[in-house]
């Protein structure tokens, strides 16, 4: 991790380019399930102080890896919205306070890591059981100002992934 790896894009302001149809689903799902475990490798890796560590008052490496546990629950709601036929899709909390009060920074790595395979085990088994049919389901999401299937649900949350990966190995070069 010598190399200084680039910050990426703030969330807010990433483009997206949903899926056309499912035959993108066996992918993404193969993401979400391997992703915890890859990244509990990777923060493996790194010192105890460079995982805690703010920067320029921003989020640390493990403060990262705590709103990827805080934020996996919202997929889950958001799915079975779309399935009762809501009119918007559950909105996150872009203020992130959850993340803030918690202090993951005084947490155990390895339980924060076990915790966010746990959770995301639950996702995959909710995405895994459903039809084509079923992944095209939609409902409005406000934030984006568009419709959101299933499938672009799932697509979302590996780009979210993503995100904080970037993060992750930016803050660890830096």
């Amino acid at each position: 991790m010598s190399e200084q790896h680039p910050r990426p894009i703030i969330w807010a302001h990433r483009p997206f380019h949903f899926p056309e149809d499912v035959s993108e689903m066996p992918s993404q799902m193969l993401h979400l399930k391997t992703f915890p475990s890859h990244l509990a490798l990777t923060l493996r890796e790194i010192s105890k102080d460079k995982l805690t560590t703010r920067q320029d008052g921003k989020w640390s490496i493990q403060e990262h890896l705590g709103h990827l546990i805080d934020l996996e629950d919202l997929p889950t709601l958001r799915v079975k919205e779309i399935l009762q036929g809501k009119d918007t899709l559950t909105p996150a909390d872009m203020s992130n306070k959850n993340t803030w009060d918690k202090n993951y920074n005084e947490k155990n790595l390895y339980g924060l890591c076990e915790s966010f395979i746990e959770r995301r085990n639950k996702l995959v088994k909710l995405l895994a059981g459903f039809s084509d049919s079923q992944l095209l389901k939609w409902t409005y999401h406000e934030r984006l100002h568009r419709n959101m299937s299933i499938l672009d649900l799932t697509y979302f949350q590996c780009q979210h992934d993503h995100y904080h990966h970037e993060m992750i190995m930016h803050l660890a070069s830096s």
